[in-house]
């Protein structure tokens, strides 16, 4: 993956703004855990975000929501979609990152979904509610 974790935090800040229902959203500042970092991101819901990294360089992204409605639902699309402009700002335009997180957690249904983005790989599941990029 190519993200560092600064522009993880900065991206993920910036871009989750973009989606109106998720503008007053709280991120909560990340915590150094063995190998990464930890962080909370509240809204309606609430998100635990792990980053799994060598050095300053992200491998793994980890956002798990805490309950299963419609909320935390909500909650993390808004996510899917901060992420996706971050990997790819130059290239994804916010509504791209809608159409493409739409299709993702549609399809997340009853299995988990694997969506090739770019260079990394996301993959959303239902239960829990849970997404992983690598």
């Amino acid at each position: 993956m190519e993200l560092t974790k600064s522009q993880f935090e900065n991206g993920f800040q910036t871009y989750i703004k973009e989606v109106p229902q998720c503008a007053a959203g709280k991120f909560a500042a990340g915590v150094a855990v063995p190998g990464g970092w930890y962080y909370q991101w509240k809204n309606k819901s609430e998100l635990d975000v792990r980053i799994l990294a060598e050095g300053n360089r992200i491998q793994r992204i980890e956002i798990t929501a805490t309950d299963r409605d419609s909320t935390a639902l909500q909650d993390i699309m808004c996510a899917t979609i901060a992420l996706m402009r971050a990997i790819q700002p130059e290239y994804v335009t916010t509504s791209d990152a809608v159409r493409d997180a739409k299709h993702l957690w549609e399809n997340a249904g009853s299995k988990p979904f694997v969506k090739a983005f770019f260079f990394d790989t996301f993959v959303a599941q239902m239960t829990p509610v849970m997404l992983t990029i690598k």
